[in-house]
């Protein structure tokens, strides 16, 4: 442990004594920072959005097919109550009777809100 502290104390006092090279790297990561910021897109959802979201379901291991379709159907009510919902699908057993796989299709983003 004496080591380290030893190590950390050489490094500390040579980071100290190069604090003009210290607030240059920092300039330039700031400077990137900012650089990288400003030529980000500025939209929502990429241009090859297709309106569409996959969910994976997990049941407990102990659920059986009765389980499953049933949190399938809550699912499927949670999908329809989105703004833009256009159909969705779901299907079960999908690796095991506890695992389902479901997506929604939502509206075109033209006719979308």
């Amino acid at each position: 442990m004496h080591n380290l502290w030893a190590r950390h104390g050489r490094l500390l006092g040579q980071v100290l004594q190069a604090r003009a090279a210290v607030l240059t790297v920092c300039a330039i990561v700031l400077g990137g920072i900012a650089f990288l910021f400003l030529c980000v897109q500025r939209e929502l959802a990429p241009g090859e959005d297709q309106g569409y979201v996959f969910v994976p379901a997990k049941a407990p291991q102990y659920a059986n097919v009765t389980y499953s379709e049933r949190t399938a159907r809550d699912i499927q009510s949670v999908f329809e109550k989105l703004p833009d919902y256009q159909d969705s699908f779901f299907a079960n057993g999908m690796g095991g009777q506890n695992n389902g796989f479901g997506g929604v299709v939502l509206k075109p983003r033209e006719t979308a809100r």
